[in-house]
């Protein structure tokens, strides 16, 4: 997050402040301050579940005893996904609790592709001017920011969903080597 955050963001929404001020005459400082705002909040989406997810951990995720049942977690998210899309009204308070169950039964990485799935299902119609998954009281830039922060938040729960996870984890695994180590004593 650090990262997301902080030099990549800044140092792109300084170019691009000065891109479009020179180029097109628009204001330095808000052009830069809008451009870092969508710019950390997209990295912050993205870079740590790029920066953390590991092959091995998709490849059990999807190895033959489990990939019944993480097909079955995937599909209950493309569901909630699909009601947002065909509902009368948005839903998509749905997704949240589909990505985190996917979360804590597949793990960080699961949550990862949960997260990556919501990411395009959210952001594909607004960017394409079909707003249908957003209210459309808000301009298109109000509406991308309203998916980036939906989407982070999102992002940064399954982060600490995992990091507990994986702490359980290593503290059972701790935990099993310490009785094998008092029952030889």
């Amino acid at each position: 997050y650090a990262l997301a955050l902080g030099p990549a963001p800044l140092v792109s929404a300084l170019l691009s402040g000065v891109y479009f001020h020179f180029a097109q005459g628009r204001d330095f400082v808000h052009q830069a301050l809008d451009w870092y705002a969508t710019d950390a909040l997209g990295y912050s989406i993205v870079v740590p579940m790029l920066m953390t997810v590991k092959l091995a951990a998709l490849k059990k995720m999807f190895a033959r005893d489990q990939i019944l049942v993480t097909l079955l977690l995937f599909g209950l998210l493309a569901g909630a996904l699909a009601l947002n899309f065909f509902a009368r009204y948005p839903i998509a308070f749905l997704i949240f609790p589909a990505v985190i169950l996917i979360t804590f039964q597949r793990g960080f990485a699961g949550g990862a592709v949960a997260l990556l799935m919501a990411a395009a299902y959210l952001m594909v119609p607004v960017l394409s001017g079909d707003g249908h998954a957003l209210p459309t009281i808000h301009s298109m830039r109000g509406q991308i920011i309203v998916v980036q922060i939906f989407i982070a938040v999102i992002g940064f729960s399954v982060v600490l969903v995992g990091a507990a996870l994986e702490e359980r984890k290593r503290l059972e695994q701790n935990l099993a080597r310490a009785k094998v180590r008092a029952e030889t004593a």
